[in-house]
């Protein structure tokens, strides 16, 4: 056991120099590292004096570490002047500033071309049509016409415009015939004032409607609980239907009611009514809208309020 615990110790003594021996190595490499480092900057120092993202008026650091101090005396000498003196001078100044010479000999400013320089030469034309109808009006020789008309060849073409086309350049008078095109001959509609809510009597059951509204803008046939109650129609049927007003505020139903016959004159058309909780109007008690009008394909004369089916 002693021999053991003496290899032990041995070992560990052995090891404990080995560690000594690296930390010592390891402290050596260290230093050498660093004085590599600086060595390495020195020398990019000297070969790179301006580095990336510095100054041109940067000062350079002292490769030789040399310190020095110089001093040398400056001396400025400023001669100051009276105020008044200046004021005059500046004054003086800006008077040559503000006097501009005349420039001699201006270069005429280039005209542009008018713009669609075609009408411009068809008013020339029409000016010169003109003037060939004065002179053929006035035109009276004693040759024969097609000698004459050789010896005005410039006005060729305006004699054949006004043969083919027959061209008027003034606003004269035209004599149409009897035959007149319906284009011409229309007038403007007359115009028409608001001839009001449209309309019509009916009769649901024993109840008559002297005014009951057609309204092409309603979706539904409209009825007030209240004249629902007094024409005693039936259960209605629940729904969960909404109905958005004028006012853009929202309604809802109380049911509808299916195949409710409705008499306008001799007909008796089937209609289904929503039933709404709201007030009963005196004038226009029921709203007939586009299912009904639908129905019978109704046909509106908003002027003499009548309806046809």
């Amino acid at each position: 056991m002693e021999n053991m615990l003496e290899r032990v110790l041995q070992n560990q003594e052995r090891s404990d120099t080995s560690m000594k021996n690296m930390t010592e190595l390891v402290g050596s490499h260290t230093a050498s590292i660093q004085n590599l480092e600086l060595q390495m900057r020195d020398l990019s120092r000297e070969q790179n004096p301006k580095q990336k993202g510095t100054l041109l008026s940067d000062t350079m650091v002292n490769p030789k570490e040399v310190k020095a101090k110089v001093e040398v005396p400056i001396v400025v000498e400023v001669e100051r002047l009276p105020k008044k003196v200046r004021t005059q001078e500046v004054n003086h100044e800006e008077v040559k500033e503000n006097v501009i010479e005349a420039p001699k000999n201006l270069a005429p400013i280039p005209r542009p071309p008018p713009p669609f320089a075609q009408r411009l030469a068809r008013r020339v034309d029409d000016g010169k049509l003109e003037k060939f109808y004065d002179i053929l009006k006035q035109f009276s020789v004693n040759i024969p016409f097609v000698e004459a008309f050789q010896e005005i060849s410039r006005f060729a073409k305006y004699l054949k415009d006004l043969i083919t086309k027959k061209r008027i350049t003034k606003n004269e008078v035209v004599n149409v015939t009897h035959r007149v095109s319906s284009i011409i001959a229309t007038t403007t509609v007359q115009k028409k004032e608001d001839p009001g809510a449209f309309t019509i009597p009916c009769t649901i059951g024993l109840h008559n409607f002297a005014r009951a509204l057609c309204d092409n803008g309603s979706s539904t046939n409209l009825m007030p609980l209240a004249i629902y109650k007094k024409a005693g129609l039936g259960m209605p049927r629940p729904t969960s239907m909404r109905l958005q007003m004028a006012d853009r505020s929202i309604k809802r139903l109380v049911g509808i009611v299916d195949d409710v016959l409705v008499k306008v004159g001799k007909f008796l058309l089937p209609t289904d009514f929503v039933i709404l909780d709201c007030v009963v109007d005196n004038e226009i008690s029921i709203i007939l809208g586009r299912p009904f009008l639908a129905t019978k394909r109704a046909i509106m004369d908003s002027e003499r309020n009548e309806i046809k089916f």
